[in-house]
């Protein structure tokens, strides 16, 4: 009995020893050489806050001898930034190194782990990276209203944030605001109105990269002015409407071959005001002419601007010169 047992034992040890080796042998066979593109991303040890420079993900062609299998996982991570550390000495608040990649990568725990043999990259360059404390400092909130124009009297609360900055910009922060755009909402403010938002807060002007700001919003109560602004539009594309029935029996064509309107100035409200300055491609210049005008073949006529509702041309939308001519019917062939 117990000989039978071992026999069975003996057996299945010989098999598995075997199996393990033949899968050994075809990894070894089937290694080859594969490029990638992949991105290293510098980021600072956990629970640690550093400003990195460069901050985002470094583009790389990295050619390297691995399995099928090894190559497979290693695909995986490489679809997303491969995170490489930088750290800062005690005490140190600020530092330049150059950070080898390929060294980097070679000794990287998780490439290791795949058994890749890393035979290029490129670029193979060592990178300048430098590493800065981070510090929270408060700073106060003010309003950015852009091309909204607000009544005297608006609120804040809270009137101010903190935000972590490099070592170096908090020690100047005295001159720093945190600001809560009003161009974000332009579009829904009705001049006359008052209004009671909460708001997104923003970084300082060049500042944005450093977006950890606590509270993130804050409750801004303001009134926005029933005034008017005015903006000049350059390149407004003219645009040619005929009836559709009679788009084949005429050609109308602008004099000069005009494509755009002069500069023309418009007036409104703020609020749309912005929206065009935001997206002046909204405004053409329509010339829509009827089968009358057509018939008589009219020489001139007056475009019209599409506008929003209150939005108005400080002088009169010009007449532009025109040529009609009534299309020869094709003769037919012999």
């Amino acid at each position: 009995m117990l000989s039978n047992l071992w026999h069975k034992l003996e057996t299945f040890f010989v098999v598995t020893v075997i199996t393990l080796l033949i899968w050994l042998y075809a990894e070894g066979e089937n290694v080859q050489r594969y490029t990638r593109s992949v991105t290293v991303r510098f980021v600072p040890p956990l629970g640690q806050s550093l400003a990195i420079q460069p901050s985002g993900p470094q583009p790389l062609r990295l050619t390297y001898s691995s399995s099928t299998s090894q190559d497979q996982r290693f695909r995986a991570v490489a679809a997303r930034p491969i995170d490489l550390e930088i750290d800062l000495e005690a005490g140190v608040d600020r530092a330049e190194q150059s950070v080898s990649v390929r060294e980097r990568l070679m000794s990287e725990p998780r490439i290791v782990s795949f058994g890749l043999q890393i035979e290029s990259i490129e670029p193979d360059q060592p990178i300048t990276v430098t590493a800065e404390r981070l510090t929270a400092v408060t700073l106060p909130i003010a309003i950015a209203p852009g091309a909204v124009q607000l009544e005297p009297g608006y609120a804040i609360d809270p009137s101010e944030a903190r935000i972590q900055l490099p070592v170096h910009w908090a020690m100047a922060s005295k001159d720093l605001q945190l600001q809560v755009e009003l161009d974000q909402i332009a579009e829904s403010l009705e001049p006359g109105q008052p209004y009671s938002k909460r708001l997104r807060i923003s970084p300082p002007p060049g500042l944005e990269q450093y977006a950890r700001v606590e509270p993130d919003r804050t409750l801004v109560t303001f009134t926005v002015k029933s005034q008017t602004q005015a903006v000049t539009l350059e390149g407004v594309k003219i645009l040619l409407m005929l009836p559709p029935l009679l788009a084949r029996q005429y050609d109308v064509a602008l004099a000069n071959e005009q494509l755009v309107l002069d500069p023309i100035e418009i007036v409104g409200p703020s609020n749309k005001i912005a929206a065009i300055k935001a997206d002046p491609q909204q405004v053409v210049a329509v010339l829509r002419l009827t089968a009358d005008e057509l018939a008589t073949a009219i020489t001139a006529k007056q475009v019209q601007l599409s506008l929003p509702e209150g939005v108005r041309t400080v002088e009169p939308p010009p007449r532009l010169e025109i040529v009609v001519t009534v299309r020869q019917p094709a003769s037919g062939g012999g």
